[in-house]
């Protein structure tokens, strides 16, 4: 966790999370990370989610965990311990909240890494088809390079190494979910046309192939 920023700091996100893990609400305890793994792995298993508008699978119903994950876009939850990363340009703030005994939906227990990689080429190759017949209708020769556009996003996203330990498959879709989501990414900011093609269901396939890929990955993990 280090390798994203040396500074991580953690403070509770509600009240609840004062009481129940003796978090301070205003100042942040710094260096956080021997304090938030202890939270997290007395909570196993720990689960991550990636909560978008109109889609909150795998969120627990209502509460202020719920509504911090949506509007961050990704969360942790381990047992009754939920926690979210707030993102600055020199560190990152784990605020944590008390989820309680709620039932978390189980959205990823019919999915296996084949059938997330599966449904995603199949949503990149219907995409792919749709945004062709698009593109054929403008004179790219204008146009910016996009290869470079796509590797410097990309860059962005994949500053560091996966773990060895990860599945292989695990790994070849998370670079592969990368690499579309970069293309996704140029494509809403230097070609907003291309939005006109059904593009929903490649974020969706996209989204759930990386969560399966990771919660293979901390299942396997210690």
């Amino acid at each position: 966790m280090r390798a994203w920023t040396p500074r991580h700091t953690i403070l509770a996100g509600h009240r609840n999370a004062t009481t129940e893990f003796g978090l301070p609400m205003v100042d942040t305890i710094d260096p956080a990370l021997p304090m938030l793994l202890k939270i997290l792995r007395a909570g196993k298993p720990v689960r991550y989610v990636r909560p978008v508008p109109g889609d909150p699978r795998g969120l627990p119903p209502g509460g202020d965990f719920a509504v911090a994950a949506m509007e961050i876009g990704e969360g942790l939850i381990a047992g009754d311990v939920g926690t979210v990363p707030v993102v600055s340009t020199d560190s990152i703030a784990w605020r944590v909240y008390y989820v309680g005994d709620v039932a978390v939906p189980d959205f990823l227990s019919n999915d296996s890494l084949l059938d997330a990689e599966v449904r995603m080429d199949e949503a990149i190759s219907a995409t792919t088809v749709a945004m062709a017949k698009t593109m054929a209708a403008r004179d790219w020769r204008t146009t910016s390079n996009v290869r470079d556009l796509v590797q410097s996003e990309l860059a962005e996203s994949t500053m560091h190494d996966l773990p060895p330990s990860m599945p292989v498959r695990a790994q070849r879709i998370l670079r592969k979910a990368d690499h579309v989501a970069a293309i996704l990414t140029v494509a809403q900011n230097h070609f907003p046309e291309l939005f006109a093609v059904p593009i929903q269901d490649l974020r969706t396939q996209v989204r759930v192939a990386q969560l399966v890929a990771i919660h293979t990955a901390l299942a396997g993990s210690p």
